[in-house]
């Protein structure tokens, strides 16, 4: 249920950056105008060039980081994290010596890990900055009925956190190859709230800023909180803040096998009951009302068989959808109950409420 994190729209943007520079390093006469605008110009461009060179030196150290821990990986084979002992999937960087009889012990609050159980207990009384405490982030969504939080946490002004929820993460997904390079994404971390403190069950990240629309870069629910339907919860809460931002949006390709299935399924979710309910809807009046791109609409249609192949997206986005078809209720129909999000619940609706 998981996007892969590859990191190839950095890369070309990156490329495409330095073009760029060497562009401009070869039209540099522009420096021997005496007038007082050249001047500014050029020292504009100067440093223009040193905060590109700052941004591609981070990025390579960044780069070369994520290739060393990839060389290191191990697979950690359980790991105790609240009260949970899990049995891990997948290989992370975490260093060998922190689990030398096969158990990585995990702080619940900071994600902070150590080697052994009376490690851990020593740094959740005396050193732990988050015991029971929150994430460091605002809180964005609350369900009192279950106990659920959803918070934004910055990697930028979190790094620490951040990073180590990546390395949680990557002992449950195959590809995932963030480790290091966290400041560009916001990782929206949800939990279940009682009287001992706060419980991670999984989170997703995305990209802060994303030309592609998306609005999901890779997401985890914990092996211990799974079939419980926080995977399609978070989909829908990504959809939602999107919709806030006034932005459609998209979940990063490529997706996996079962990440594709799980986003059909969303997505005829929330396609089908407008497509009923209305006569006539076109693609791009559905794309609005559902905050989906109208590639993805278009796409789920024609898994319904309830679109013909088109050439163009203009025309894509203009194609009507008859809702009273026969197609259409069996669709509707076969659907089951997902677990979705309560726009009502979202910090932001309930302040303009107050």
């Amino acid at each position: 249920m998981r996007p892969e994190e590859a990191r190839k729209p950095m890369h070309h943007s990156m490329n495409l950056s330095r073009g760029k520079r060497r562009m401009s390093d070869g039209l540099r006469p522009c420096v021997r105008s005496k007038t007082d605008s050249g001047v500014a110009h050029c020292k504009r461009k100067r440093s223009n060039d040193s905060e590109l060179d700052k941004h591609n030196q981070l990025l390579e150290k960044y780069q070369s980081l994520d290739a060393a821990s990839v060389k290191l990986m191990q697979k950690v084979p359980r790991i105790e994290l609240g009260r949970f002992v899990v049995e891990t999937w997948y290989p992370s960087p975490y260093p060998a010596a922190f689990y030398p009889d096969g158990k990585l012990y995990v702080c619940e609050s900071c994600l902070s890990y150590t080697s052994t159980k009376r490690f851990l207990e020593h740094h959740m009384t005396k050193e732990c900055r988050l015991r029971k405490k929150p994430p460091p982030g605002p809180r964005v969504y609350f369900e009192k009925a279950d106990d659920l939080a959803l918070f934004e946490v910055d990697g930028k002004t979190e790094p620490t956190y951040a990073q180590n929820l990546c390395l949680l993460a990557k002992l449950f997904m195959d590809q995932k190859t963030l480790y290091f390079d966290v400041t560009h994404f916001r990782f929206y971390v949800l939990c279940r709230v009682d009287k001992e403190g706060y419980h991670i069950v999984g989170y997703f990240s995305k990209e802060k800023v994303s030309p592609e629309h998306y609005n999901l870069s890779c997401i985890v629910i914990f092996p211990q909180f799974q079939r419980n339907g926080y995977g399609t919860l978070l989909i829908s809460i990504s959809y939602e803040i999107s919709k806030h931002d006034g932005l459609l949006g998209t979940p990063e390709r490529p997706l996996s096998a079962h990440g594709r299935a799980t986003y059909l399924e969303y997505w005829k979710t929330m396609l089908l009951p407008h497509v009923a309910a209305s006569s006539s809807l076109t693609v791009g009046e559905l794309a609005a009302c559902t905050g989906m791109l109208p590639e993805d609409v278009a796409q789920t249609l024609k898994a319904c068989d309830l679109l013909r192949p088109s050439k163009t997206l203009s025309e894509v986005a203009s194609r009507t959808i008859r809702g009273m078809s026969s197609k259409v209720r069996a669709e509707l129909a076969s659907l089951r109950a997902l677990r979705l999000c309560n726009p009502r619940q979202f910090a932001w609706n309930k302040v303009a409420t107050t």
